[in-house]
């Protein structure tokens, strides 16, 4: 499963869940979906791994790439 440049998303299909949990940490993939492959959740970052793009889009984690944190103190 991991032999491949790409690691853009996967698909795990089984009837045992915990299995499938223990499997999740080893696959080389940006998104890795449980039974099922089209859901997407606009809350949920997305992006690959390896050659399979740069960065995340949706979620928080796209929104942290064009946001920078400021501070601003007034005095009134």
């Amino acid at each position: 499963m991991n032999d491949t440049r790409s690691g853009l998303t996967a698909s795990v299909w089984t009837n045992d869940p915990p299995k499938a949990l223990r499997l999740v940490p080893r696959v080389g993939a940006g998104t890795v979906r449980v039974d099922m492959h089209n859901y997407i959740d606009p809350a949920m970052p997305f992006g690959g791994v390896k050659s399979s793009g740069i960065g995340s889009k949706f979620g928080e984690a796209f929104i942290e790439r064009f946001t920078g944190l400021k501070s601003v103190i007034i005095r009134y």
